[in-house]
Protein backbone atom coordinates (compact mmCIF):
# COMPACT_ATOMS: atom_id res chain seq x y z
CA UNK A 1 0.00 0.00 0.00
CA UNK A 2 1.06 3.22 -0.96
CA UNK A 3 0.06 6.97 -0.05
CA UNK A 4 0.96 10.01 -0.80
CA UNK A 5 0.05 13.28 1.25
CA UNK A 6 1.31 16.88 0.22
CA UNK A 7 4.33 18.44 1.56
CA UNK A 8 2.62 21.05 3.91
CA UNK A 9 0.42 18.16 5.41
CA UNK A 10 0.54 17.49 9.08
CA UNK A 11 0.93 13.53 10.07
CA UNK A 12 2.90 13.43 13.18
CA UNK A 13 1.45 11.90 15.99
CA UNK A 14 -1.73 11.29 14.30
CA UNK A 15 -1.83 7.43 13.02
CA UNK A 16 -3.80 6.07 9.92
CA UNK A 17 -5.70 3.37 10.57
CA UNK A 18 -7.70 1.35 8.69
CA UNK A 19 -8.79 -2.36 8.07
CA UNK A 20 -6.72 -4.68 5.34
CA UNK A 21 -9.00 -7.84 4.46
CA UNK A 22 -6.94 -10.77 3.33
CA UNK A 23 -7.54 -14.23 2.31
CA UNK A 24 -4.58 -17.35 2.44
CA UNK A 25 -4.86 -20.08 -0.33
CA UNK A 26 -2.33 -22.32 -1.70
CA UNK A 27 -3.19 -24.45 -4.54
CA UNK A 28 -5.69 -26.90 -3.03
CA UNK A 29 -7.97 -24.77 -0.40
CA UNK A 30 -8.41 -21.03 0.05
CA UNK A 31 -9.31 -20.23 4.26
CA UNK A 32 -12.08 -18.02 4.93
CA UNK A 33 -11.40 -13.90 4.31
CA UNK A 34 -10.65 -12.29 7.01
CA UNK A 35 -10.20 -8.82 8.08
CA UNK A 36 -7.22 -7.19 10.15
CA UNK A 37 -7.31 -4.22 12.37
CA UNK A 38 -4.02 -1.85 11.08
CA UNK A 39 -2.72 1.31 12.57
CA UNK A 40 0.32 2.56 11.07
CA UNK A 41 2.08 5.31 13.13
CA UNK A 42 3.78 8.50 11.04
CA UNK A 43 7.09 10.07 12.55
CA UNK A 44 9.77 11.92 11.00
Amino acid sequence: MRAIAPKDTVVRGKPIVGNVRVQACNDEICLPPATLPVTIEIGR
